[in-house]
């Protein structure tokens, strides 16, 4: 599992970036409280809630007073290995009482964590799992933006995960959407704090660092995700990860 886990203590100024792109950011709220807006929705949190953050929502904090432990999950994990268990799992989950799940799947994670004790993939698929229900059961009662541009991001950010192993392109992805490209371009760097193009490259890697650690090759990889040339994949690699990846 791609992961990083890390407190932040002490936190009071607004100007904190609770998004990190390519990953999804999971938040224990374990002392003080947080108020802000989310693609225009108004969220209040207090000590011990949970919460999370995808990197394609536009997140404006109006105040924060708090000590913040975050999980953050390569979207990848999100996307492909939560596929084959959500459905099954879907009318239980929303039985027993969504938020209360989550919060226990984190607790344990973080307790295993805290003591340096392994934890099982399926432990960390249990929890994204939730997340993705959660969000597919809050968009099915209406709780998203009325923000076209939220919406068109979210909508891309999608777009690009699904279709991650195809040549991407601004020009090509405004198409798929009807909009102006210098429109999407603006609006993806404004929302998601990255241009788009070097989020479709960093995706990649992102992606495709999984796909190593899953047994692929590089040799295959690299082809896979189509970048011009071994030699180009090592360097934008390294670019975003800050190390060459293991060849064996």
């Amino acid at each position: 599992m791609d992961y990083k886990i890390k407190l932040h203590k002490l936190i009071k100024n607004t100007d904190y970036n609770l998004s990190t792109p390519h990953f999804l950011n999971i938040y224990w709220l374990s002392k003080g409280n947080v108020t802000l807006l989310k693609n225009d929705i108004f969220e209040q949190y207090i000590s011990g809630d949970i919460f999370y953050i995808h990197d394609y929502e536009y997140i404006e904090l109006i105040s924060i007073d708090a000590d913040l432990l975050c999980l953050s999950i390569n979207n990848y994990h999100y996307i492909n290995d939560t596929e084959q268990t959500i459905s099954k799992e879907i009318d239980s989950l929303l039985e027993d009482g969504e938020h209360r799940i989550l919060k226990s799947q984190f607790t344990n994670i973080f307790s295993a964590l805290a003591e340096q004790c392994p934890v099982p993939k399926q432990t960390f698929l249990s929890l994204l799992t939730t997340i993705r229900i959660l969000s597919v059961y809050n968009n099915q009662l209406g709780y998203k933006s009325n923000n076209y541009k939220y919406e068109l991001i979210k909508s891309v950010t999608i777009y690009i995960h699904n279709h991650i192993k195809d040549k991407l392109n601004c020009q090509e992805i405004a198409g798929v959407f009807f909009v102006n490209s210098s429109f999407l371009s603006r609006t993806f760097t404004l929302i998601v704090g990255s241009t788009l193009s070097q989020y479709i490259v960093a995706a990649k890697i992102h992606f495709s660092n999984c796909s190593l650690q899953n047994g692929d090759t590089l040799d295959n990889v690299w082809k896979a995700y189509h970048f011009r040339t071994f030699q180009n994949y090592l360097q934008q690699f390294e670019k975003v990860k800050g190390y060459v990846p293991y060849q064996s």
